[in-house]
Formats: structure tokens, C-alpha cells, sequence
């Protein structure tokens, strides 16, 4: 896209990082699963601390401040958004480890040899590994399927979309 190594820094961490994926998540997540908490005191959405980040306030937020990084440096949208989500899964995969890592998010109970006990679950049942399952599919996966997409059509936006709809899939 020939961007300067200052334009890509603030794309990563200023758009990206900061207003879109930590502000978007933690807008999206006191959205969704803290409206009532919020309506009584808005100053909630600055307790970090209590954690919660969701990834689709995390999406819409990236989503949106791509879109603003564009206009502010003449940039085709769907050329950026395709450029950044070919690096999304990696990503995500990363994430997915660390759910892993962190004992959250983990899968419905299992019989099979493969299941986990995960010491931050309160029943202590053996789980299946949905974090290790994500990040198979949503890292390792997507990103191929993805290169492949992006070695046979240069369309913009084509990329960025098939991301979408992967994600949404797998």
C-alpha cells in the first residue's frame, strides 16, 4: 500500500490496537453483556480492571477505524481491510492459545481421553478443548485458505470478505 513505517505503526496501534480492538471490545462487550452496569453508572465502560472485551465490539471497532485511517490517508478501504485481514488469523490463533492458556472459554464436557480439566472451571469436568480447536481452524486454517484466495483473485475486497465468511464458518 506504500505506506511509511510511521503510517503503519499508527494503523497497528493507534486504529487498530487501541480505538479499534481494545476500545471496540470493551464498548461491544459492556454492550452486549453490560448494558445495565453502564446505564447506572457509564463510567463502567472505563473499568478495565473488571475485565471484559468482546471480540465483536473488537471487530466493529477495527472495522470502523479502518475505515477512518482510509479517509485520513487516501487509501482505498477495501485494499487496507484486505491487506490487514490476510494477518487476522495469525492473530487469532495466538488469542486462542491463550484462552487455552488461561483456562476461559473452554468447551463442553467430554468423555473422550482428549478432554481437559481446567482449573477456573467450577464443576471440574473434563472439557473438550474448544480454545486448541479455534486456533486450528481460525489460525492455522483460515490463514491458508486465505493465501490460497489471495494467490488466485486480486480483487479488492475479495480477501477481507472471505475472512468475514471463514471466520463465520470455521
Amino acid at each position: 500500500l506504500g505506506l511509511t513505517i510511521d503510517q503503519t505503526n499508527d494503523l497497528v496501534f493507534l486504529y487498530g490496537l487501541i480505538f479499534g480492538a481494545m476500545l471496540g471490545g470493551r464498548v461491544g462487550y459492556m454492550f452486549f453483556y453490560g448494558l445495565d452496569q453502564l446505564a447506572t453508572n457509564p463510567l463502567s465502560l472505563f473499568f478495565v480492571w473488571e475485565g471484559g472485551l468482546s471480540f465483536h465490539g473488537g471487530l466493529a471497532g477495527v472495522i470502523i477505524s479502518l475505515y477512518a485511517f482510509s479517509i485520513r490517508q487516501s487509501i482505498s478501504f477495501l485494499k487496507l481491510a484486505d491487506a490487514v485481514c490476510i494477518a487476522m488469523p495469525i492473530g487469532l490463533g495466538l488469542v486462542r492459545i491463550g484462552n487455552f492458556l488461561n483456562g476461559e472459554l473452554y468447551g463442553r464436557p467430554t468423555e473422550g481421553s482428549w478432554g481437559f480439566i481446567f482449573p477456573t472451571d467450577p464443576y471440574g469436568l473434563a472439557r473438550h478443548p474448544s480454545q486448541l480447536y479455534e486456533a486450528f481452524f481460525e489460525g492455522i486454517i483460515l490463514f491458508f485458505i486465505l493465501m490460497w484466495i489471495g494467490s488466485k483473485n486480486n480483487k479488492p475486497g475479495v480477501l477481507s470478505g472471505s475472512f468475514l465468511v471463514g471466520y463465520s464458518l470455521l
